[in-house]
């Protein structure tokens, strides 16, 4: 048979194989989403969110406007991606690996701030013994190179 798109299994009969992605002319909705949040992971490396225009997508991954609006919105649906329209500007976009990343880059930060910080009020041990290191918190943050304290970095934080 010339025009036969299956596989003859030995004691099944006939079975219907999936052609590999590159042969296929349609895509499957699944391999969209996972496509658009690859791209969006990649392009935002460890920030918490990425401006990108729906035609920039569009272009990079060379889907329809309809199939990648209705791939955002099922994505939208399942919770893997937070979109913040903002008027005639890029659209910012999110993932859930975007944020956890940026939560560790950012967590990782404050560590180190802290441990340079403790570093400079723990005394150190030199040949004769502890050498305690007193001084004022001014003294400190100039040996740390802080201009200050971790923790009025926080409170920043919180209060925006």
């Amino acid at each position: 048979m010339p025009n036969f798109s299956g596989k003859v299994v030995v004691g099944i009969g006939w079975h219907k194989f999936a052609k590999p992605r590159a042969e296929r002319q349609y895509s499957h909705a699944n391999e969209w989403r996972n496509d658009v949040i690859a791209l969006i992971n990649r392009m935002g490396g460890s920030a918490a969110s990425v401006a990108m225009s729906t035609r920039q997508i569009q272009d990079e991954l060379g889907i329809s406007p309809a199939s990648l609006n209705r791939v955002m919105k099922q994505l939208q649906a399942t919770s893997q991606l937070k979109r913040v329209q903002r008027g005639n500007q890029p659209t910012l976009l999110t993932t859930v690996t975007m944020l956890f990343k940026s939560a560790m880059v950012s967590r990782q930060a404050q560590s180190q701030a802290w441990t340079g910080y403790l570093t400079t009020l723990v005394p150190t041990v030199g040949p004769n013994g502890y050498e305690p290191t007193v001084g004022t918190l001014t003294e400190m943050q100039a040996v740390s190179g802080d201009s200050a304290p971790p923790w009025v970095m926080e409170t920043r934080r919180r209060t925006g």
